[in-house]
């Protein structure tokens, strides 16, 4: 078996939203979060990320898209670009709990695959949301489509395999001005495990602005041969 982890540590992101901050709210709302960092000396690392986020509130179904973008070098030499793009329909249920189909489009070029597709329906629902925490969670099951690349062992070969995904979020206002969130997805597939987690410190400098550090983990239980 072969275990593939990946870090991403952007530390200072400056995010500015696209329409409103609140996303609880009928209409559209969004976030743009980018980040750059630098480090020359014996050697010279630099790493760009961008992620954007936004979502239309109707009063009974909701329509949510996101991208998100790393790319990294170290001496010249590219060390990370991967690609996610996805979107999701709600259909809401009541005030705590909806339906929903979701996709994802994934394309990592040191994964060992040219792209990953992953459609699931499934159910979602709050938890837990007062004015200081929030829980929320959703878990779908569905199919996951991957085509290995022309360096992988078999080279160009896709595989279709069944998969549930869970995924949790976990937000805490510690005061008016700085938000704690954690979130946590599994791909668990018949062929593959994709384990993926961030937590993340929000400052607010302004209504419109705010920085953001944040840690982030991909884990691949297993990944094409050669790669």
């Amino acid at each position: 078996m072969i275990i593939m982890y990946k870090l991403v540590l952007p530390l200072t992101l400056i995010t500015a939203p696209l329409y409103a901050q609140e996303t609880n709210i009928l209409g559209w709302a969004g976030t743009a979060d980018v980040g750059f960092s630098n480090a020359t000396g014996n050697s010279e690392n630099s790493s760009f990320s961008a992620d954007l986020a936004a979502k239309r509130d109707w009063q009974d179904w909701a329509l949510s898209f996101n991208f998100e973008g790393r790319v990294s070098e170290d001496d010249g030499n590219r060390s990370q670009e991967r690609y996610v793009f996805g979107a999701q329909a709600d259909r809401k249920l009541d005030a705590i709990s909806y339906l929903f189909a979701n996709t994802d489009y994934v394309i990592d070029k040191f994964s060992g695959f040219d792209y990953q597709i992953t459609p699931t329906i499934g159910y979602g629902r709050t938890f837990w949301e007062n004015d200081t925490h929030t829980l929320k969670g959703q878990i779908g099951i569905g199919a996951r489509i991957s085509e290995t690349d022309d360096d992988a062992v078999p080279a160009n070969d896709q595989t279709t395999e069944f998969v549930t995904r869970p995924e949790l979020d976990y937000s805490w206002n510690i005061n008016e001005n700085v938000t704690f969130t954690q979130h946590l997805e599994a791909g668990i597939g018949t062929e593959f495990t994709i384990l993926e987690s961030e937590t993340s410190l929000k400052s607010q400098l302004s209504e419109q602005l705010y920085l953001k550090a944040s840690y982030k983990v991909l884990h691949t239980t297993e990944v094409p041969a050669n790669t």
